[in-house]
């Protein structure tokens, strides 16, 4: 039985200013993008599929791996866990190590609030 997945998340454009993000925030969010879009990349060719190949696989759309694939569109959580989904993979193969160092000021501030 094969199952398609409906990409139901919405997408963000990369260099668009995200509100909320400073630009330090920004860079490493676009940093972060980057990371993800070569992993999907790598595993789609490791798995010798074409991008029309490898969206008809997962149930997104061609349009969005493209943009996925150039690092271009902020994707939600859905669209990930259909593709480690449909590859067969953990999630982690496609998120681990995606957070990127933040300073030591911010791991204090977010500490403080929490307490």
């Amino acid at each position: 039985m094969h199952f398609v997945f409906r990409s139901l998340g919405s997408v963000t454009m990369r260099n668009k200013k995200i509100d909320g993000l400073n630009d330090e925030q920004q860079e490493r969010f676009n940093s972060m993008l980057q990371v993800l879009a070569e992993r999907v990349r790598t595993l789609r060719k490791s798995r010798g599929m074409s991008g029309r190949k490898f969206a008809e696989f997962t149930g997104i759309s061609h349009a969005t791996l493209v943009l996925l694939e150039g690092g271009a569109i902020n994707i939600s959580l859905l669209i990930i866990f259909q593709i480690a989904e449909a590859m067969k993979v953990d999630i982690g193969v496609l998120l681990d190590g995606l957070t990127l160092e933040t300073s030591e000021d911010n791991l204090e501030g977010g500490n403080k609030e929490s307490e």
